[in-house]
C-alpha cells in the first residue's frame, strides 16, 4: 500500500551555498552563538535564468510570441539547483541551494556589474572565464552557419594581407553608412520609436561605450 502523497513546493529565493560557506568563515562567533542568520541576509533567485531571455525575431503578425519561460524550466531543470536543510553547531538550520553557483543563470547587467567590481568579487574569475568561452563559441557557431551569416559575409573569416583588411574595413564601414541613411521607423521590428527610447538606448549602452577598447 502507497503512501500519502506529500505536496511539492517549488522553492523561491534561495541561499546559496558558496554564501553560506563564505559567511561561515566571514563571521565564526555568529556561526558559533547561532546568530548567523542575521547576517546572512542575501538571498537569489532559484529560478533564475529562467524565462529572463527575449525571444527575437518577433513572429508574424498575428502569431503569439513564445514567452521566453514557456519551454525554460523543462530545457534548463537538470541545470537547477538542489535546496537541502543544513544544521549548524549551534543548532541554526539553514535551507541551502547546492549544486550550482551563485553566478549561474545570472542576467548579463549583473554578469558586467561582476566583472566592473572583479576586484571585490575574485570568485567570479571562473564564472566570468566560462561566459568568454561560451560567447567566443557562439560567435563561431554563427559564422560555420551559412543561413545565420546570410548578408553578412563582411563578417566572415578572411586571408590577411593590408590590402584585405583596408577592404573588408571599408565594406563594414559602407554598410552601416548605408543602414544610418534608412528610417529607423520603416523597420517593423525596431523597438525604439520615440525621444525617449533612443535616450534610454544611449543610457544603457553607455557604460560599454565607454569601456569600449579597454
Amino acid at each position: 500500500m502507497s503512501g500519502p502523497l506529500v505536496a511539492a513546493q517549488r522553492p523561491d529565493d534561495v541561499l546559496n551555498e558558496e554564501t553560506y560557506e563564505s559567511g561561515s568563515r566571514l563571521f565564526p562567533q555568529d556561526l558559533a552563538d547561532g546568530t548567523l542568520t542575521e547576517e546572512l541576509t542575501d538571498r537569489i533567485r532559484w529560478d533564475r535564468g529562467v524565462g529572463d531571455r527575449l525571444l527575437l525575431p518577433p513572429n508574424p503578425e498575428g502569431e503569439r510570441q513564445p514567452l521566453p519561460g514557456d519551454n525554460d524550466m523543462v530545457a534548463k531543470w537538470s541545470r537547477m539547483g538542489f535546496v537541502v536543510p543544513k544544521t549548524t553547531s549551534a543548532g541554526e538550520v539553514f535551507y541551502l541551494e547546492t549544486g550550482r553557483s551563485r553566478f549561474d543563470g545570472l542576467k548579463d547587467r549583473e554578469y558586467f556589474y561582476y566583472l566592473l567590481n572583479l576586484d571585490s568579487y575574485p570568485e567570479f574569475l571562473p564564472k566570468a572565464r566560462a561566459l568568454a568561452e561560451e560567447f567566443l563559441q557562439g560567435a563561431e557557431n554563427l559564422l560555420n552557419d551559412p543561413k545565420s551569416m546570410e548578408g553578412y559575409d563582411m563578417y566572415l573569416p578572411f586571408e590577411y594581407t593590408s590590402k584585405t583588411l583596408a577592404q573588408r574595413l571599408n565594406d563594414i564601414y559602407s554598410f552601416y553608412q548605408s543602414e544610418a541613411a534608412k528610417d529607423p521607423l520603416d523597420d517593423p521590428n525596431n523597438i525604439f520609436r520615440s525621444r525617449e527610447d533612443l535616450v534610454e538606448r544611449i543610457r544603457q549602452f553607455a557604460a560599454f561605450n565607454q569601456m569600449d577598447g579597454a
